[in-house]
C-alpha cells in the first residue's frame, strides 16, 4: 500500500535526519489515517520484540515491552494488544512521536482513526431469510431453517447487544436469552455490552435471531466496539478482535458491519483472527460503487467480505464493488430486532445487513462440520453460492449469491 505522509510526518522524518546513522536505518513507517484522532497512535512491533499466544502467559510479554517502550520515550499508553495484533497503543507530542519512530522494535507506526458502523437506511418490510434458500426466483415465501447451528458462537464486533430481546429467546430448548454473558466493551460510558445504538442488535437479528435470522440456534457474544452514535476508534475495534482471539470457543464466527478507510494494523489483526480459527465476514461498505478495496475491514484478504443485493437480486446502489468482493447477500429492506423494547423489529438497509446473512450461514455449515477450518468454511460456503444471478455486480466484483441449503445437506466443496 502506498503510504500518504502528512505535514506531522515530513516534521518527524526531519527530527529523525537530525540523528546517527545508525538510528536513520531503524526508522520504522509512519501510516496516516483518513479520519484521524490527533495525537493518539497504534504502534506495532517488529515480530522479535513480542509474540502472539502461541507462548504461555503473551499478555505479560507484549504489554511489558508497551509500558518500556512508551515510558522511555514520554509517550502516554492506553492500552496494548496481546492476541490480534503484536503493539499497543498511545497518546504521544511530535517528540515522542519522533523517538517511538526511532526505536529499533518498532515495525510502524499508524494514526489512530474514527470507525462508524457501515450506515443502515430506514426502508419498507424485509425479505432476506425468504431469499437465501432458493436458487432462483420468485420468493416462495418460505424459509427451511434446519439446521440452526447449536453450538456454534457468534461475535458480533458492533454496537452491543439488546440480550432481553424475544429474536434471542425464541427457541424453548434455548437458555433464556442466547446471548451470552461472556462479551466485550472498549466503549467506557457504562453501557457494558448493552446496544444503545441499535446497529448491533440489528446485526445479531439477521445473523442468529428467532424469525429475523439465519442461524437460529447459535450463541451470541456482543462484543461493543461502537458507542451509542455509531462509531468508535480503530484501537477499540482492534481491541474486540483481541478479545475474541484470547477469549473464543470455538467453532467460532465474528460479524464486522463496520468499516473506514484502509487501515493497516486492522488488515493485520483480521489475519491474526482468522489465523486463530475464527471466520471472520465483513460489509464491503456503502461508499454507492466504491472500491471494496479503499476500505478496511473491508480489504482484509483473510475476511469473507459481503456486498449488498435487493428483492429483484440487483446490487444496491449504495453497495461497494471489485476485487475485494467475496460474495453478495440481501441488504436493502431487511427486517430484524430492535434495541428499543424487547419485541420491536425495525427495516435497515446496508452492507452491515448483507454481512451477517453470511456470517449465519457460515454459523450453520460450523454447526455441521465443527472441526472444519477456515479456509474449508469459507470454501463451501462460496461455492454453495448461486453464480451469476446478481444484476450489475460492479466491475471487478465476483458475481455469486448466497445461498443456504434448505434443510441440511452438503455444503458446498472441499477441497
Amino acid at each position: 500500500m502506498k503510504n500518504r505522509i502528512s505535514k506531522l510526518s515530513f516534521a518527524i522524518f526531519a527530527t529523525l535526519a537530525c540523528a546517527s546513522a545508525p538510528l536513520i536505518s531503524s526508522a520504522a513507517d509512519f501510516r496516516t489515517n483518513g479520519r484521524p484522532i490527533e495525537g493518539q497512535y497504534i504502534v506495532v512491533l517488529k515480530p522479535q520484540a513480542a509474540s502472539l499466544a502461541s507462548e504461555i502467559r503473551p499478555t505479560a510479554r507484549v504489554s511489558t515491552v508497551a509500558r518500556g517502550i512508551a515510558a522511555n520515550h514520554g509517550a502516554k499508553l492506553v492500552r496494548s494488544f496481546e492476541q490480534a495484533l503484536r503493539g499497543f497503543v498511545v497518546q504521544a507530542d511530535d517528540a515522542a512521536l519522533a523517538k517511538l519512530l526511532a526505536d529499533p522494535r518498532v515495525d510502524y507506526v499508524e494514526e489512530d482513526g474514527i470507525v462508524t458502523a457501515n450506515p443502515a437506511y430506514q426502508q419498507p418490510p424485509s425479505w432476506g431469510v425468504d431469499r437465501v434458500d432458493q436458487r432462483d426466483l420468485p420468493l416462495d415465501g418460505w424459509y427451511a431453517f434446519f439446521p440452526i447451528g447449536i453450538g456454534v458462537h457468534a461475535y458480533v464486533v458492533d454496537t452491543g447487544v439488546r440480550p432481553t430481546h424475544t429474536q434471542f429467546n425464541w427457541w424453548t430448548g434455548a437458555p433464556p436469552s442466547r446471548v451470552s454473558s461472556v462479551g466485550y466493551t472498549a466503549i467506557a460510558d457504562g453501557n457494558g455490552t448493552n446496544d444503545c445504538h441499535g446497529h448491533g442488535t440489528h446485526v445479531a437479528g439477521t445473523m442468529a435471531g428467532g424469525s429475523a435470522g439465519i442461524a437460529k440456534g447459535a450463541t451470541i457474544h456482543p462484543v461493543r466496539v461502537l458507542g451509542c452514535t455509531g462509531s468508535g476508534t480503530w484501537s477499540g475495534v482492534i481491541a474486540g478482535m483481541d478479545w475474541v482471539r484470547l477469549n473464543h470457543t470455538k467453532p467460532a464466527v465474528a460479524n464486522m458491519s463496520l468499516g473506514g478507510l484502509a487501515n493497516s494494523s486492522v488488515d493485520a489483526a483480521v489475519a491474526n483472527l482468522t489465523a486463530a480459527g475464527v471466520v471472520v465476514v465483513v460489509a464491503a461498505g456503502n461508499n454507492y460503487g466504491d472500491s471494496a478495496c479503499n476500505y478496511s475491514p473491508a480489504r482484509a484478504p483473510s475476511a469473507i467480505t459481503v456486498g449488498s443485493t435487493d428483492i429483484n437480486d440487483a446490487r444496491s446502489d449504495y453497495s461497494n464493488i471489485g476485487s475485494c468482493i467475496d460474495i453478495f447477500a440481501p441488504g436493502r429492506n431487511i427486517v430484524s430486532a430492535s434495541n428499543l423494547d424487547n419485541t420491536s423489529l425495525r427495516t435497515l438497509s446496508g452492507t452491515s445487513m448483507a454481512s451477517p446473512h453470511v456470517a449465519g450461514f457460515a454459523a450453520l455449515i460450523m454447526g455441521q462440520l465443527p472441526n472444519a477450518s477456515v479456509a474449508e468454511v469459507t470454501q463451501r460456503l462460496l461455492t454453495n453460492a448461486t453464480p451469476n444471478k446478481v444484476i450489475n455486480p460492479g466491475a471487478g466484483s465476483l458475481n455469486r449469491l448466497l445461498y443456504v441449503i434448505p434443510n441440511g445437506g452438503v455444503y458446498g466443496t472441499y477441497p
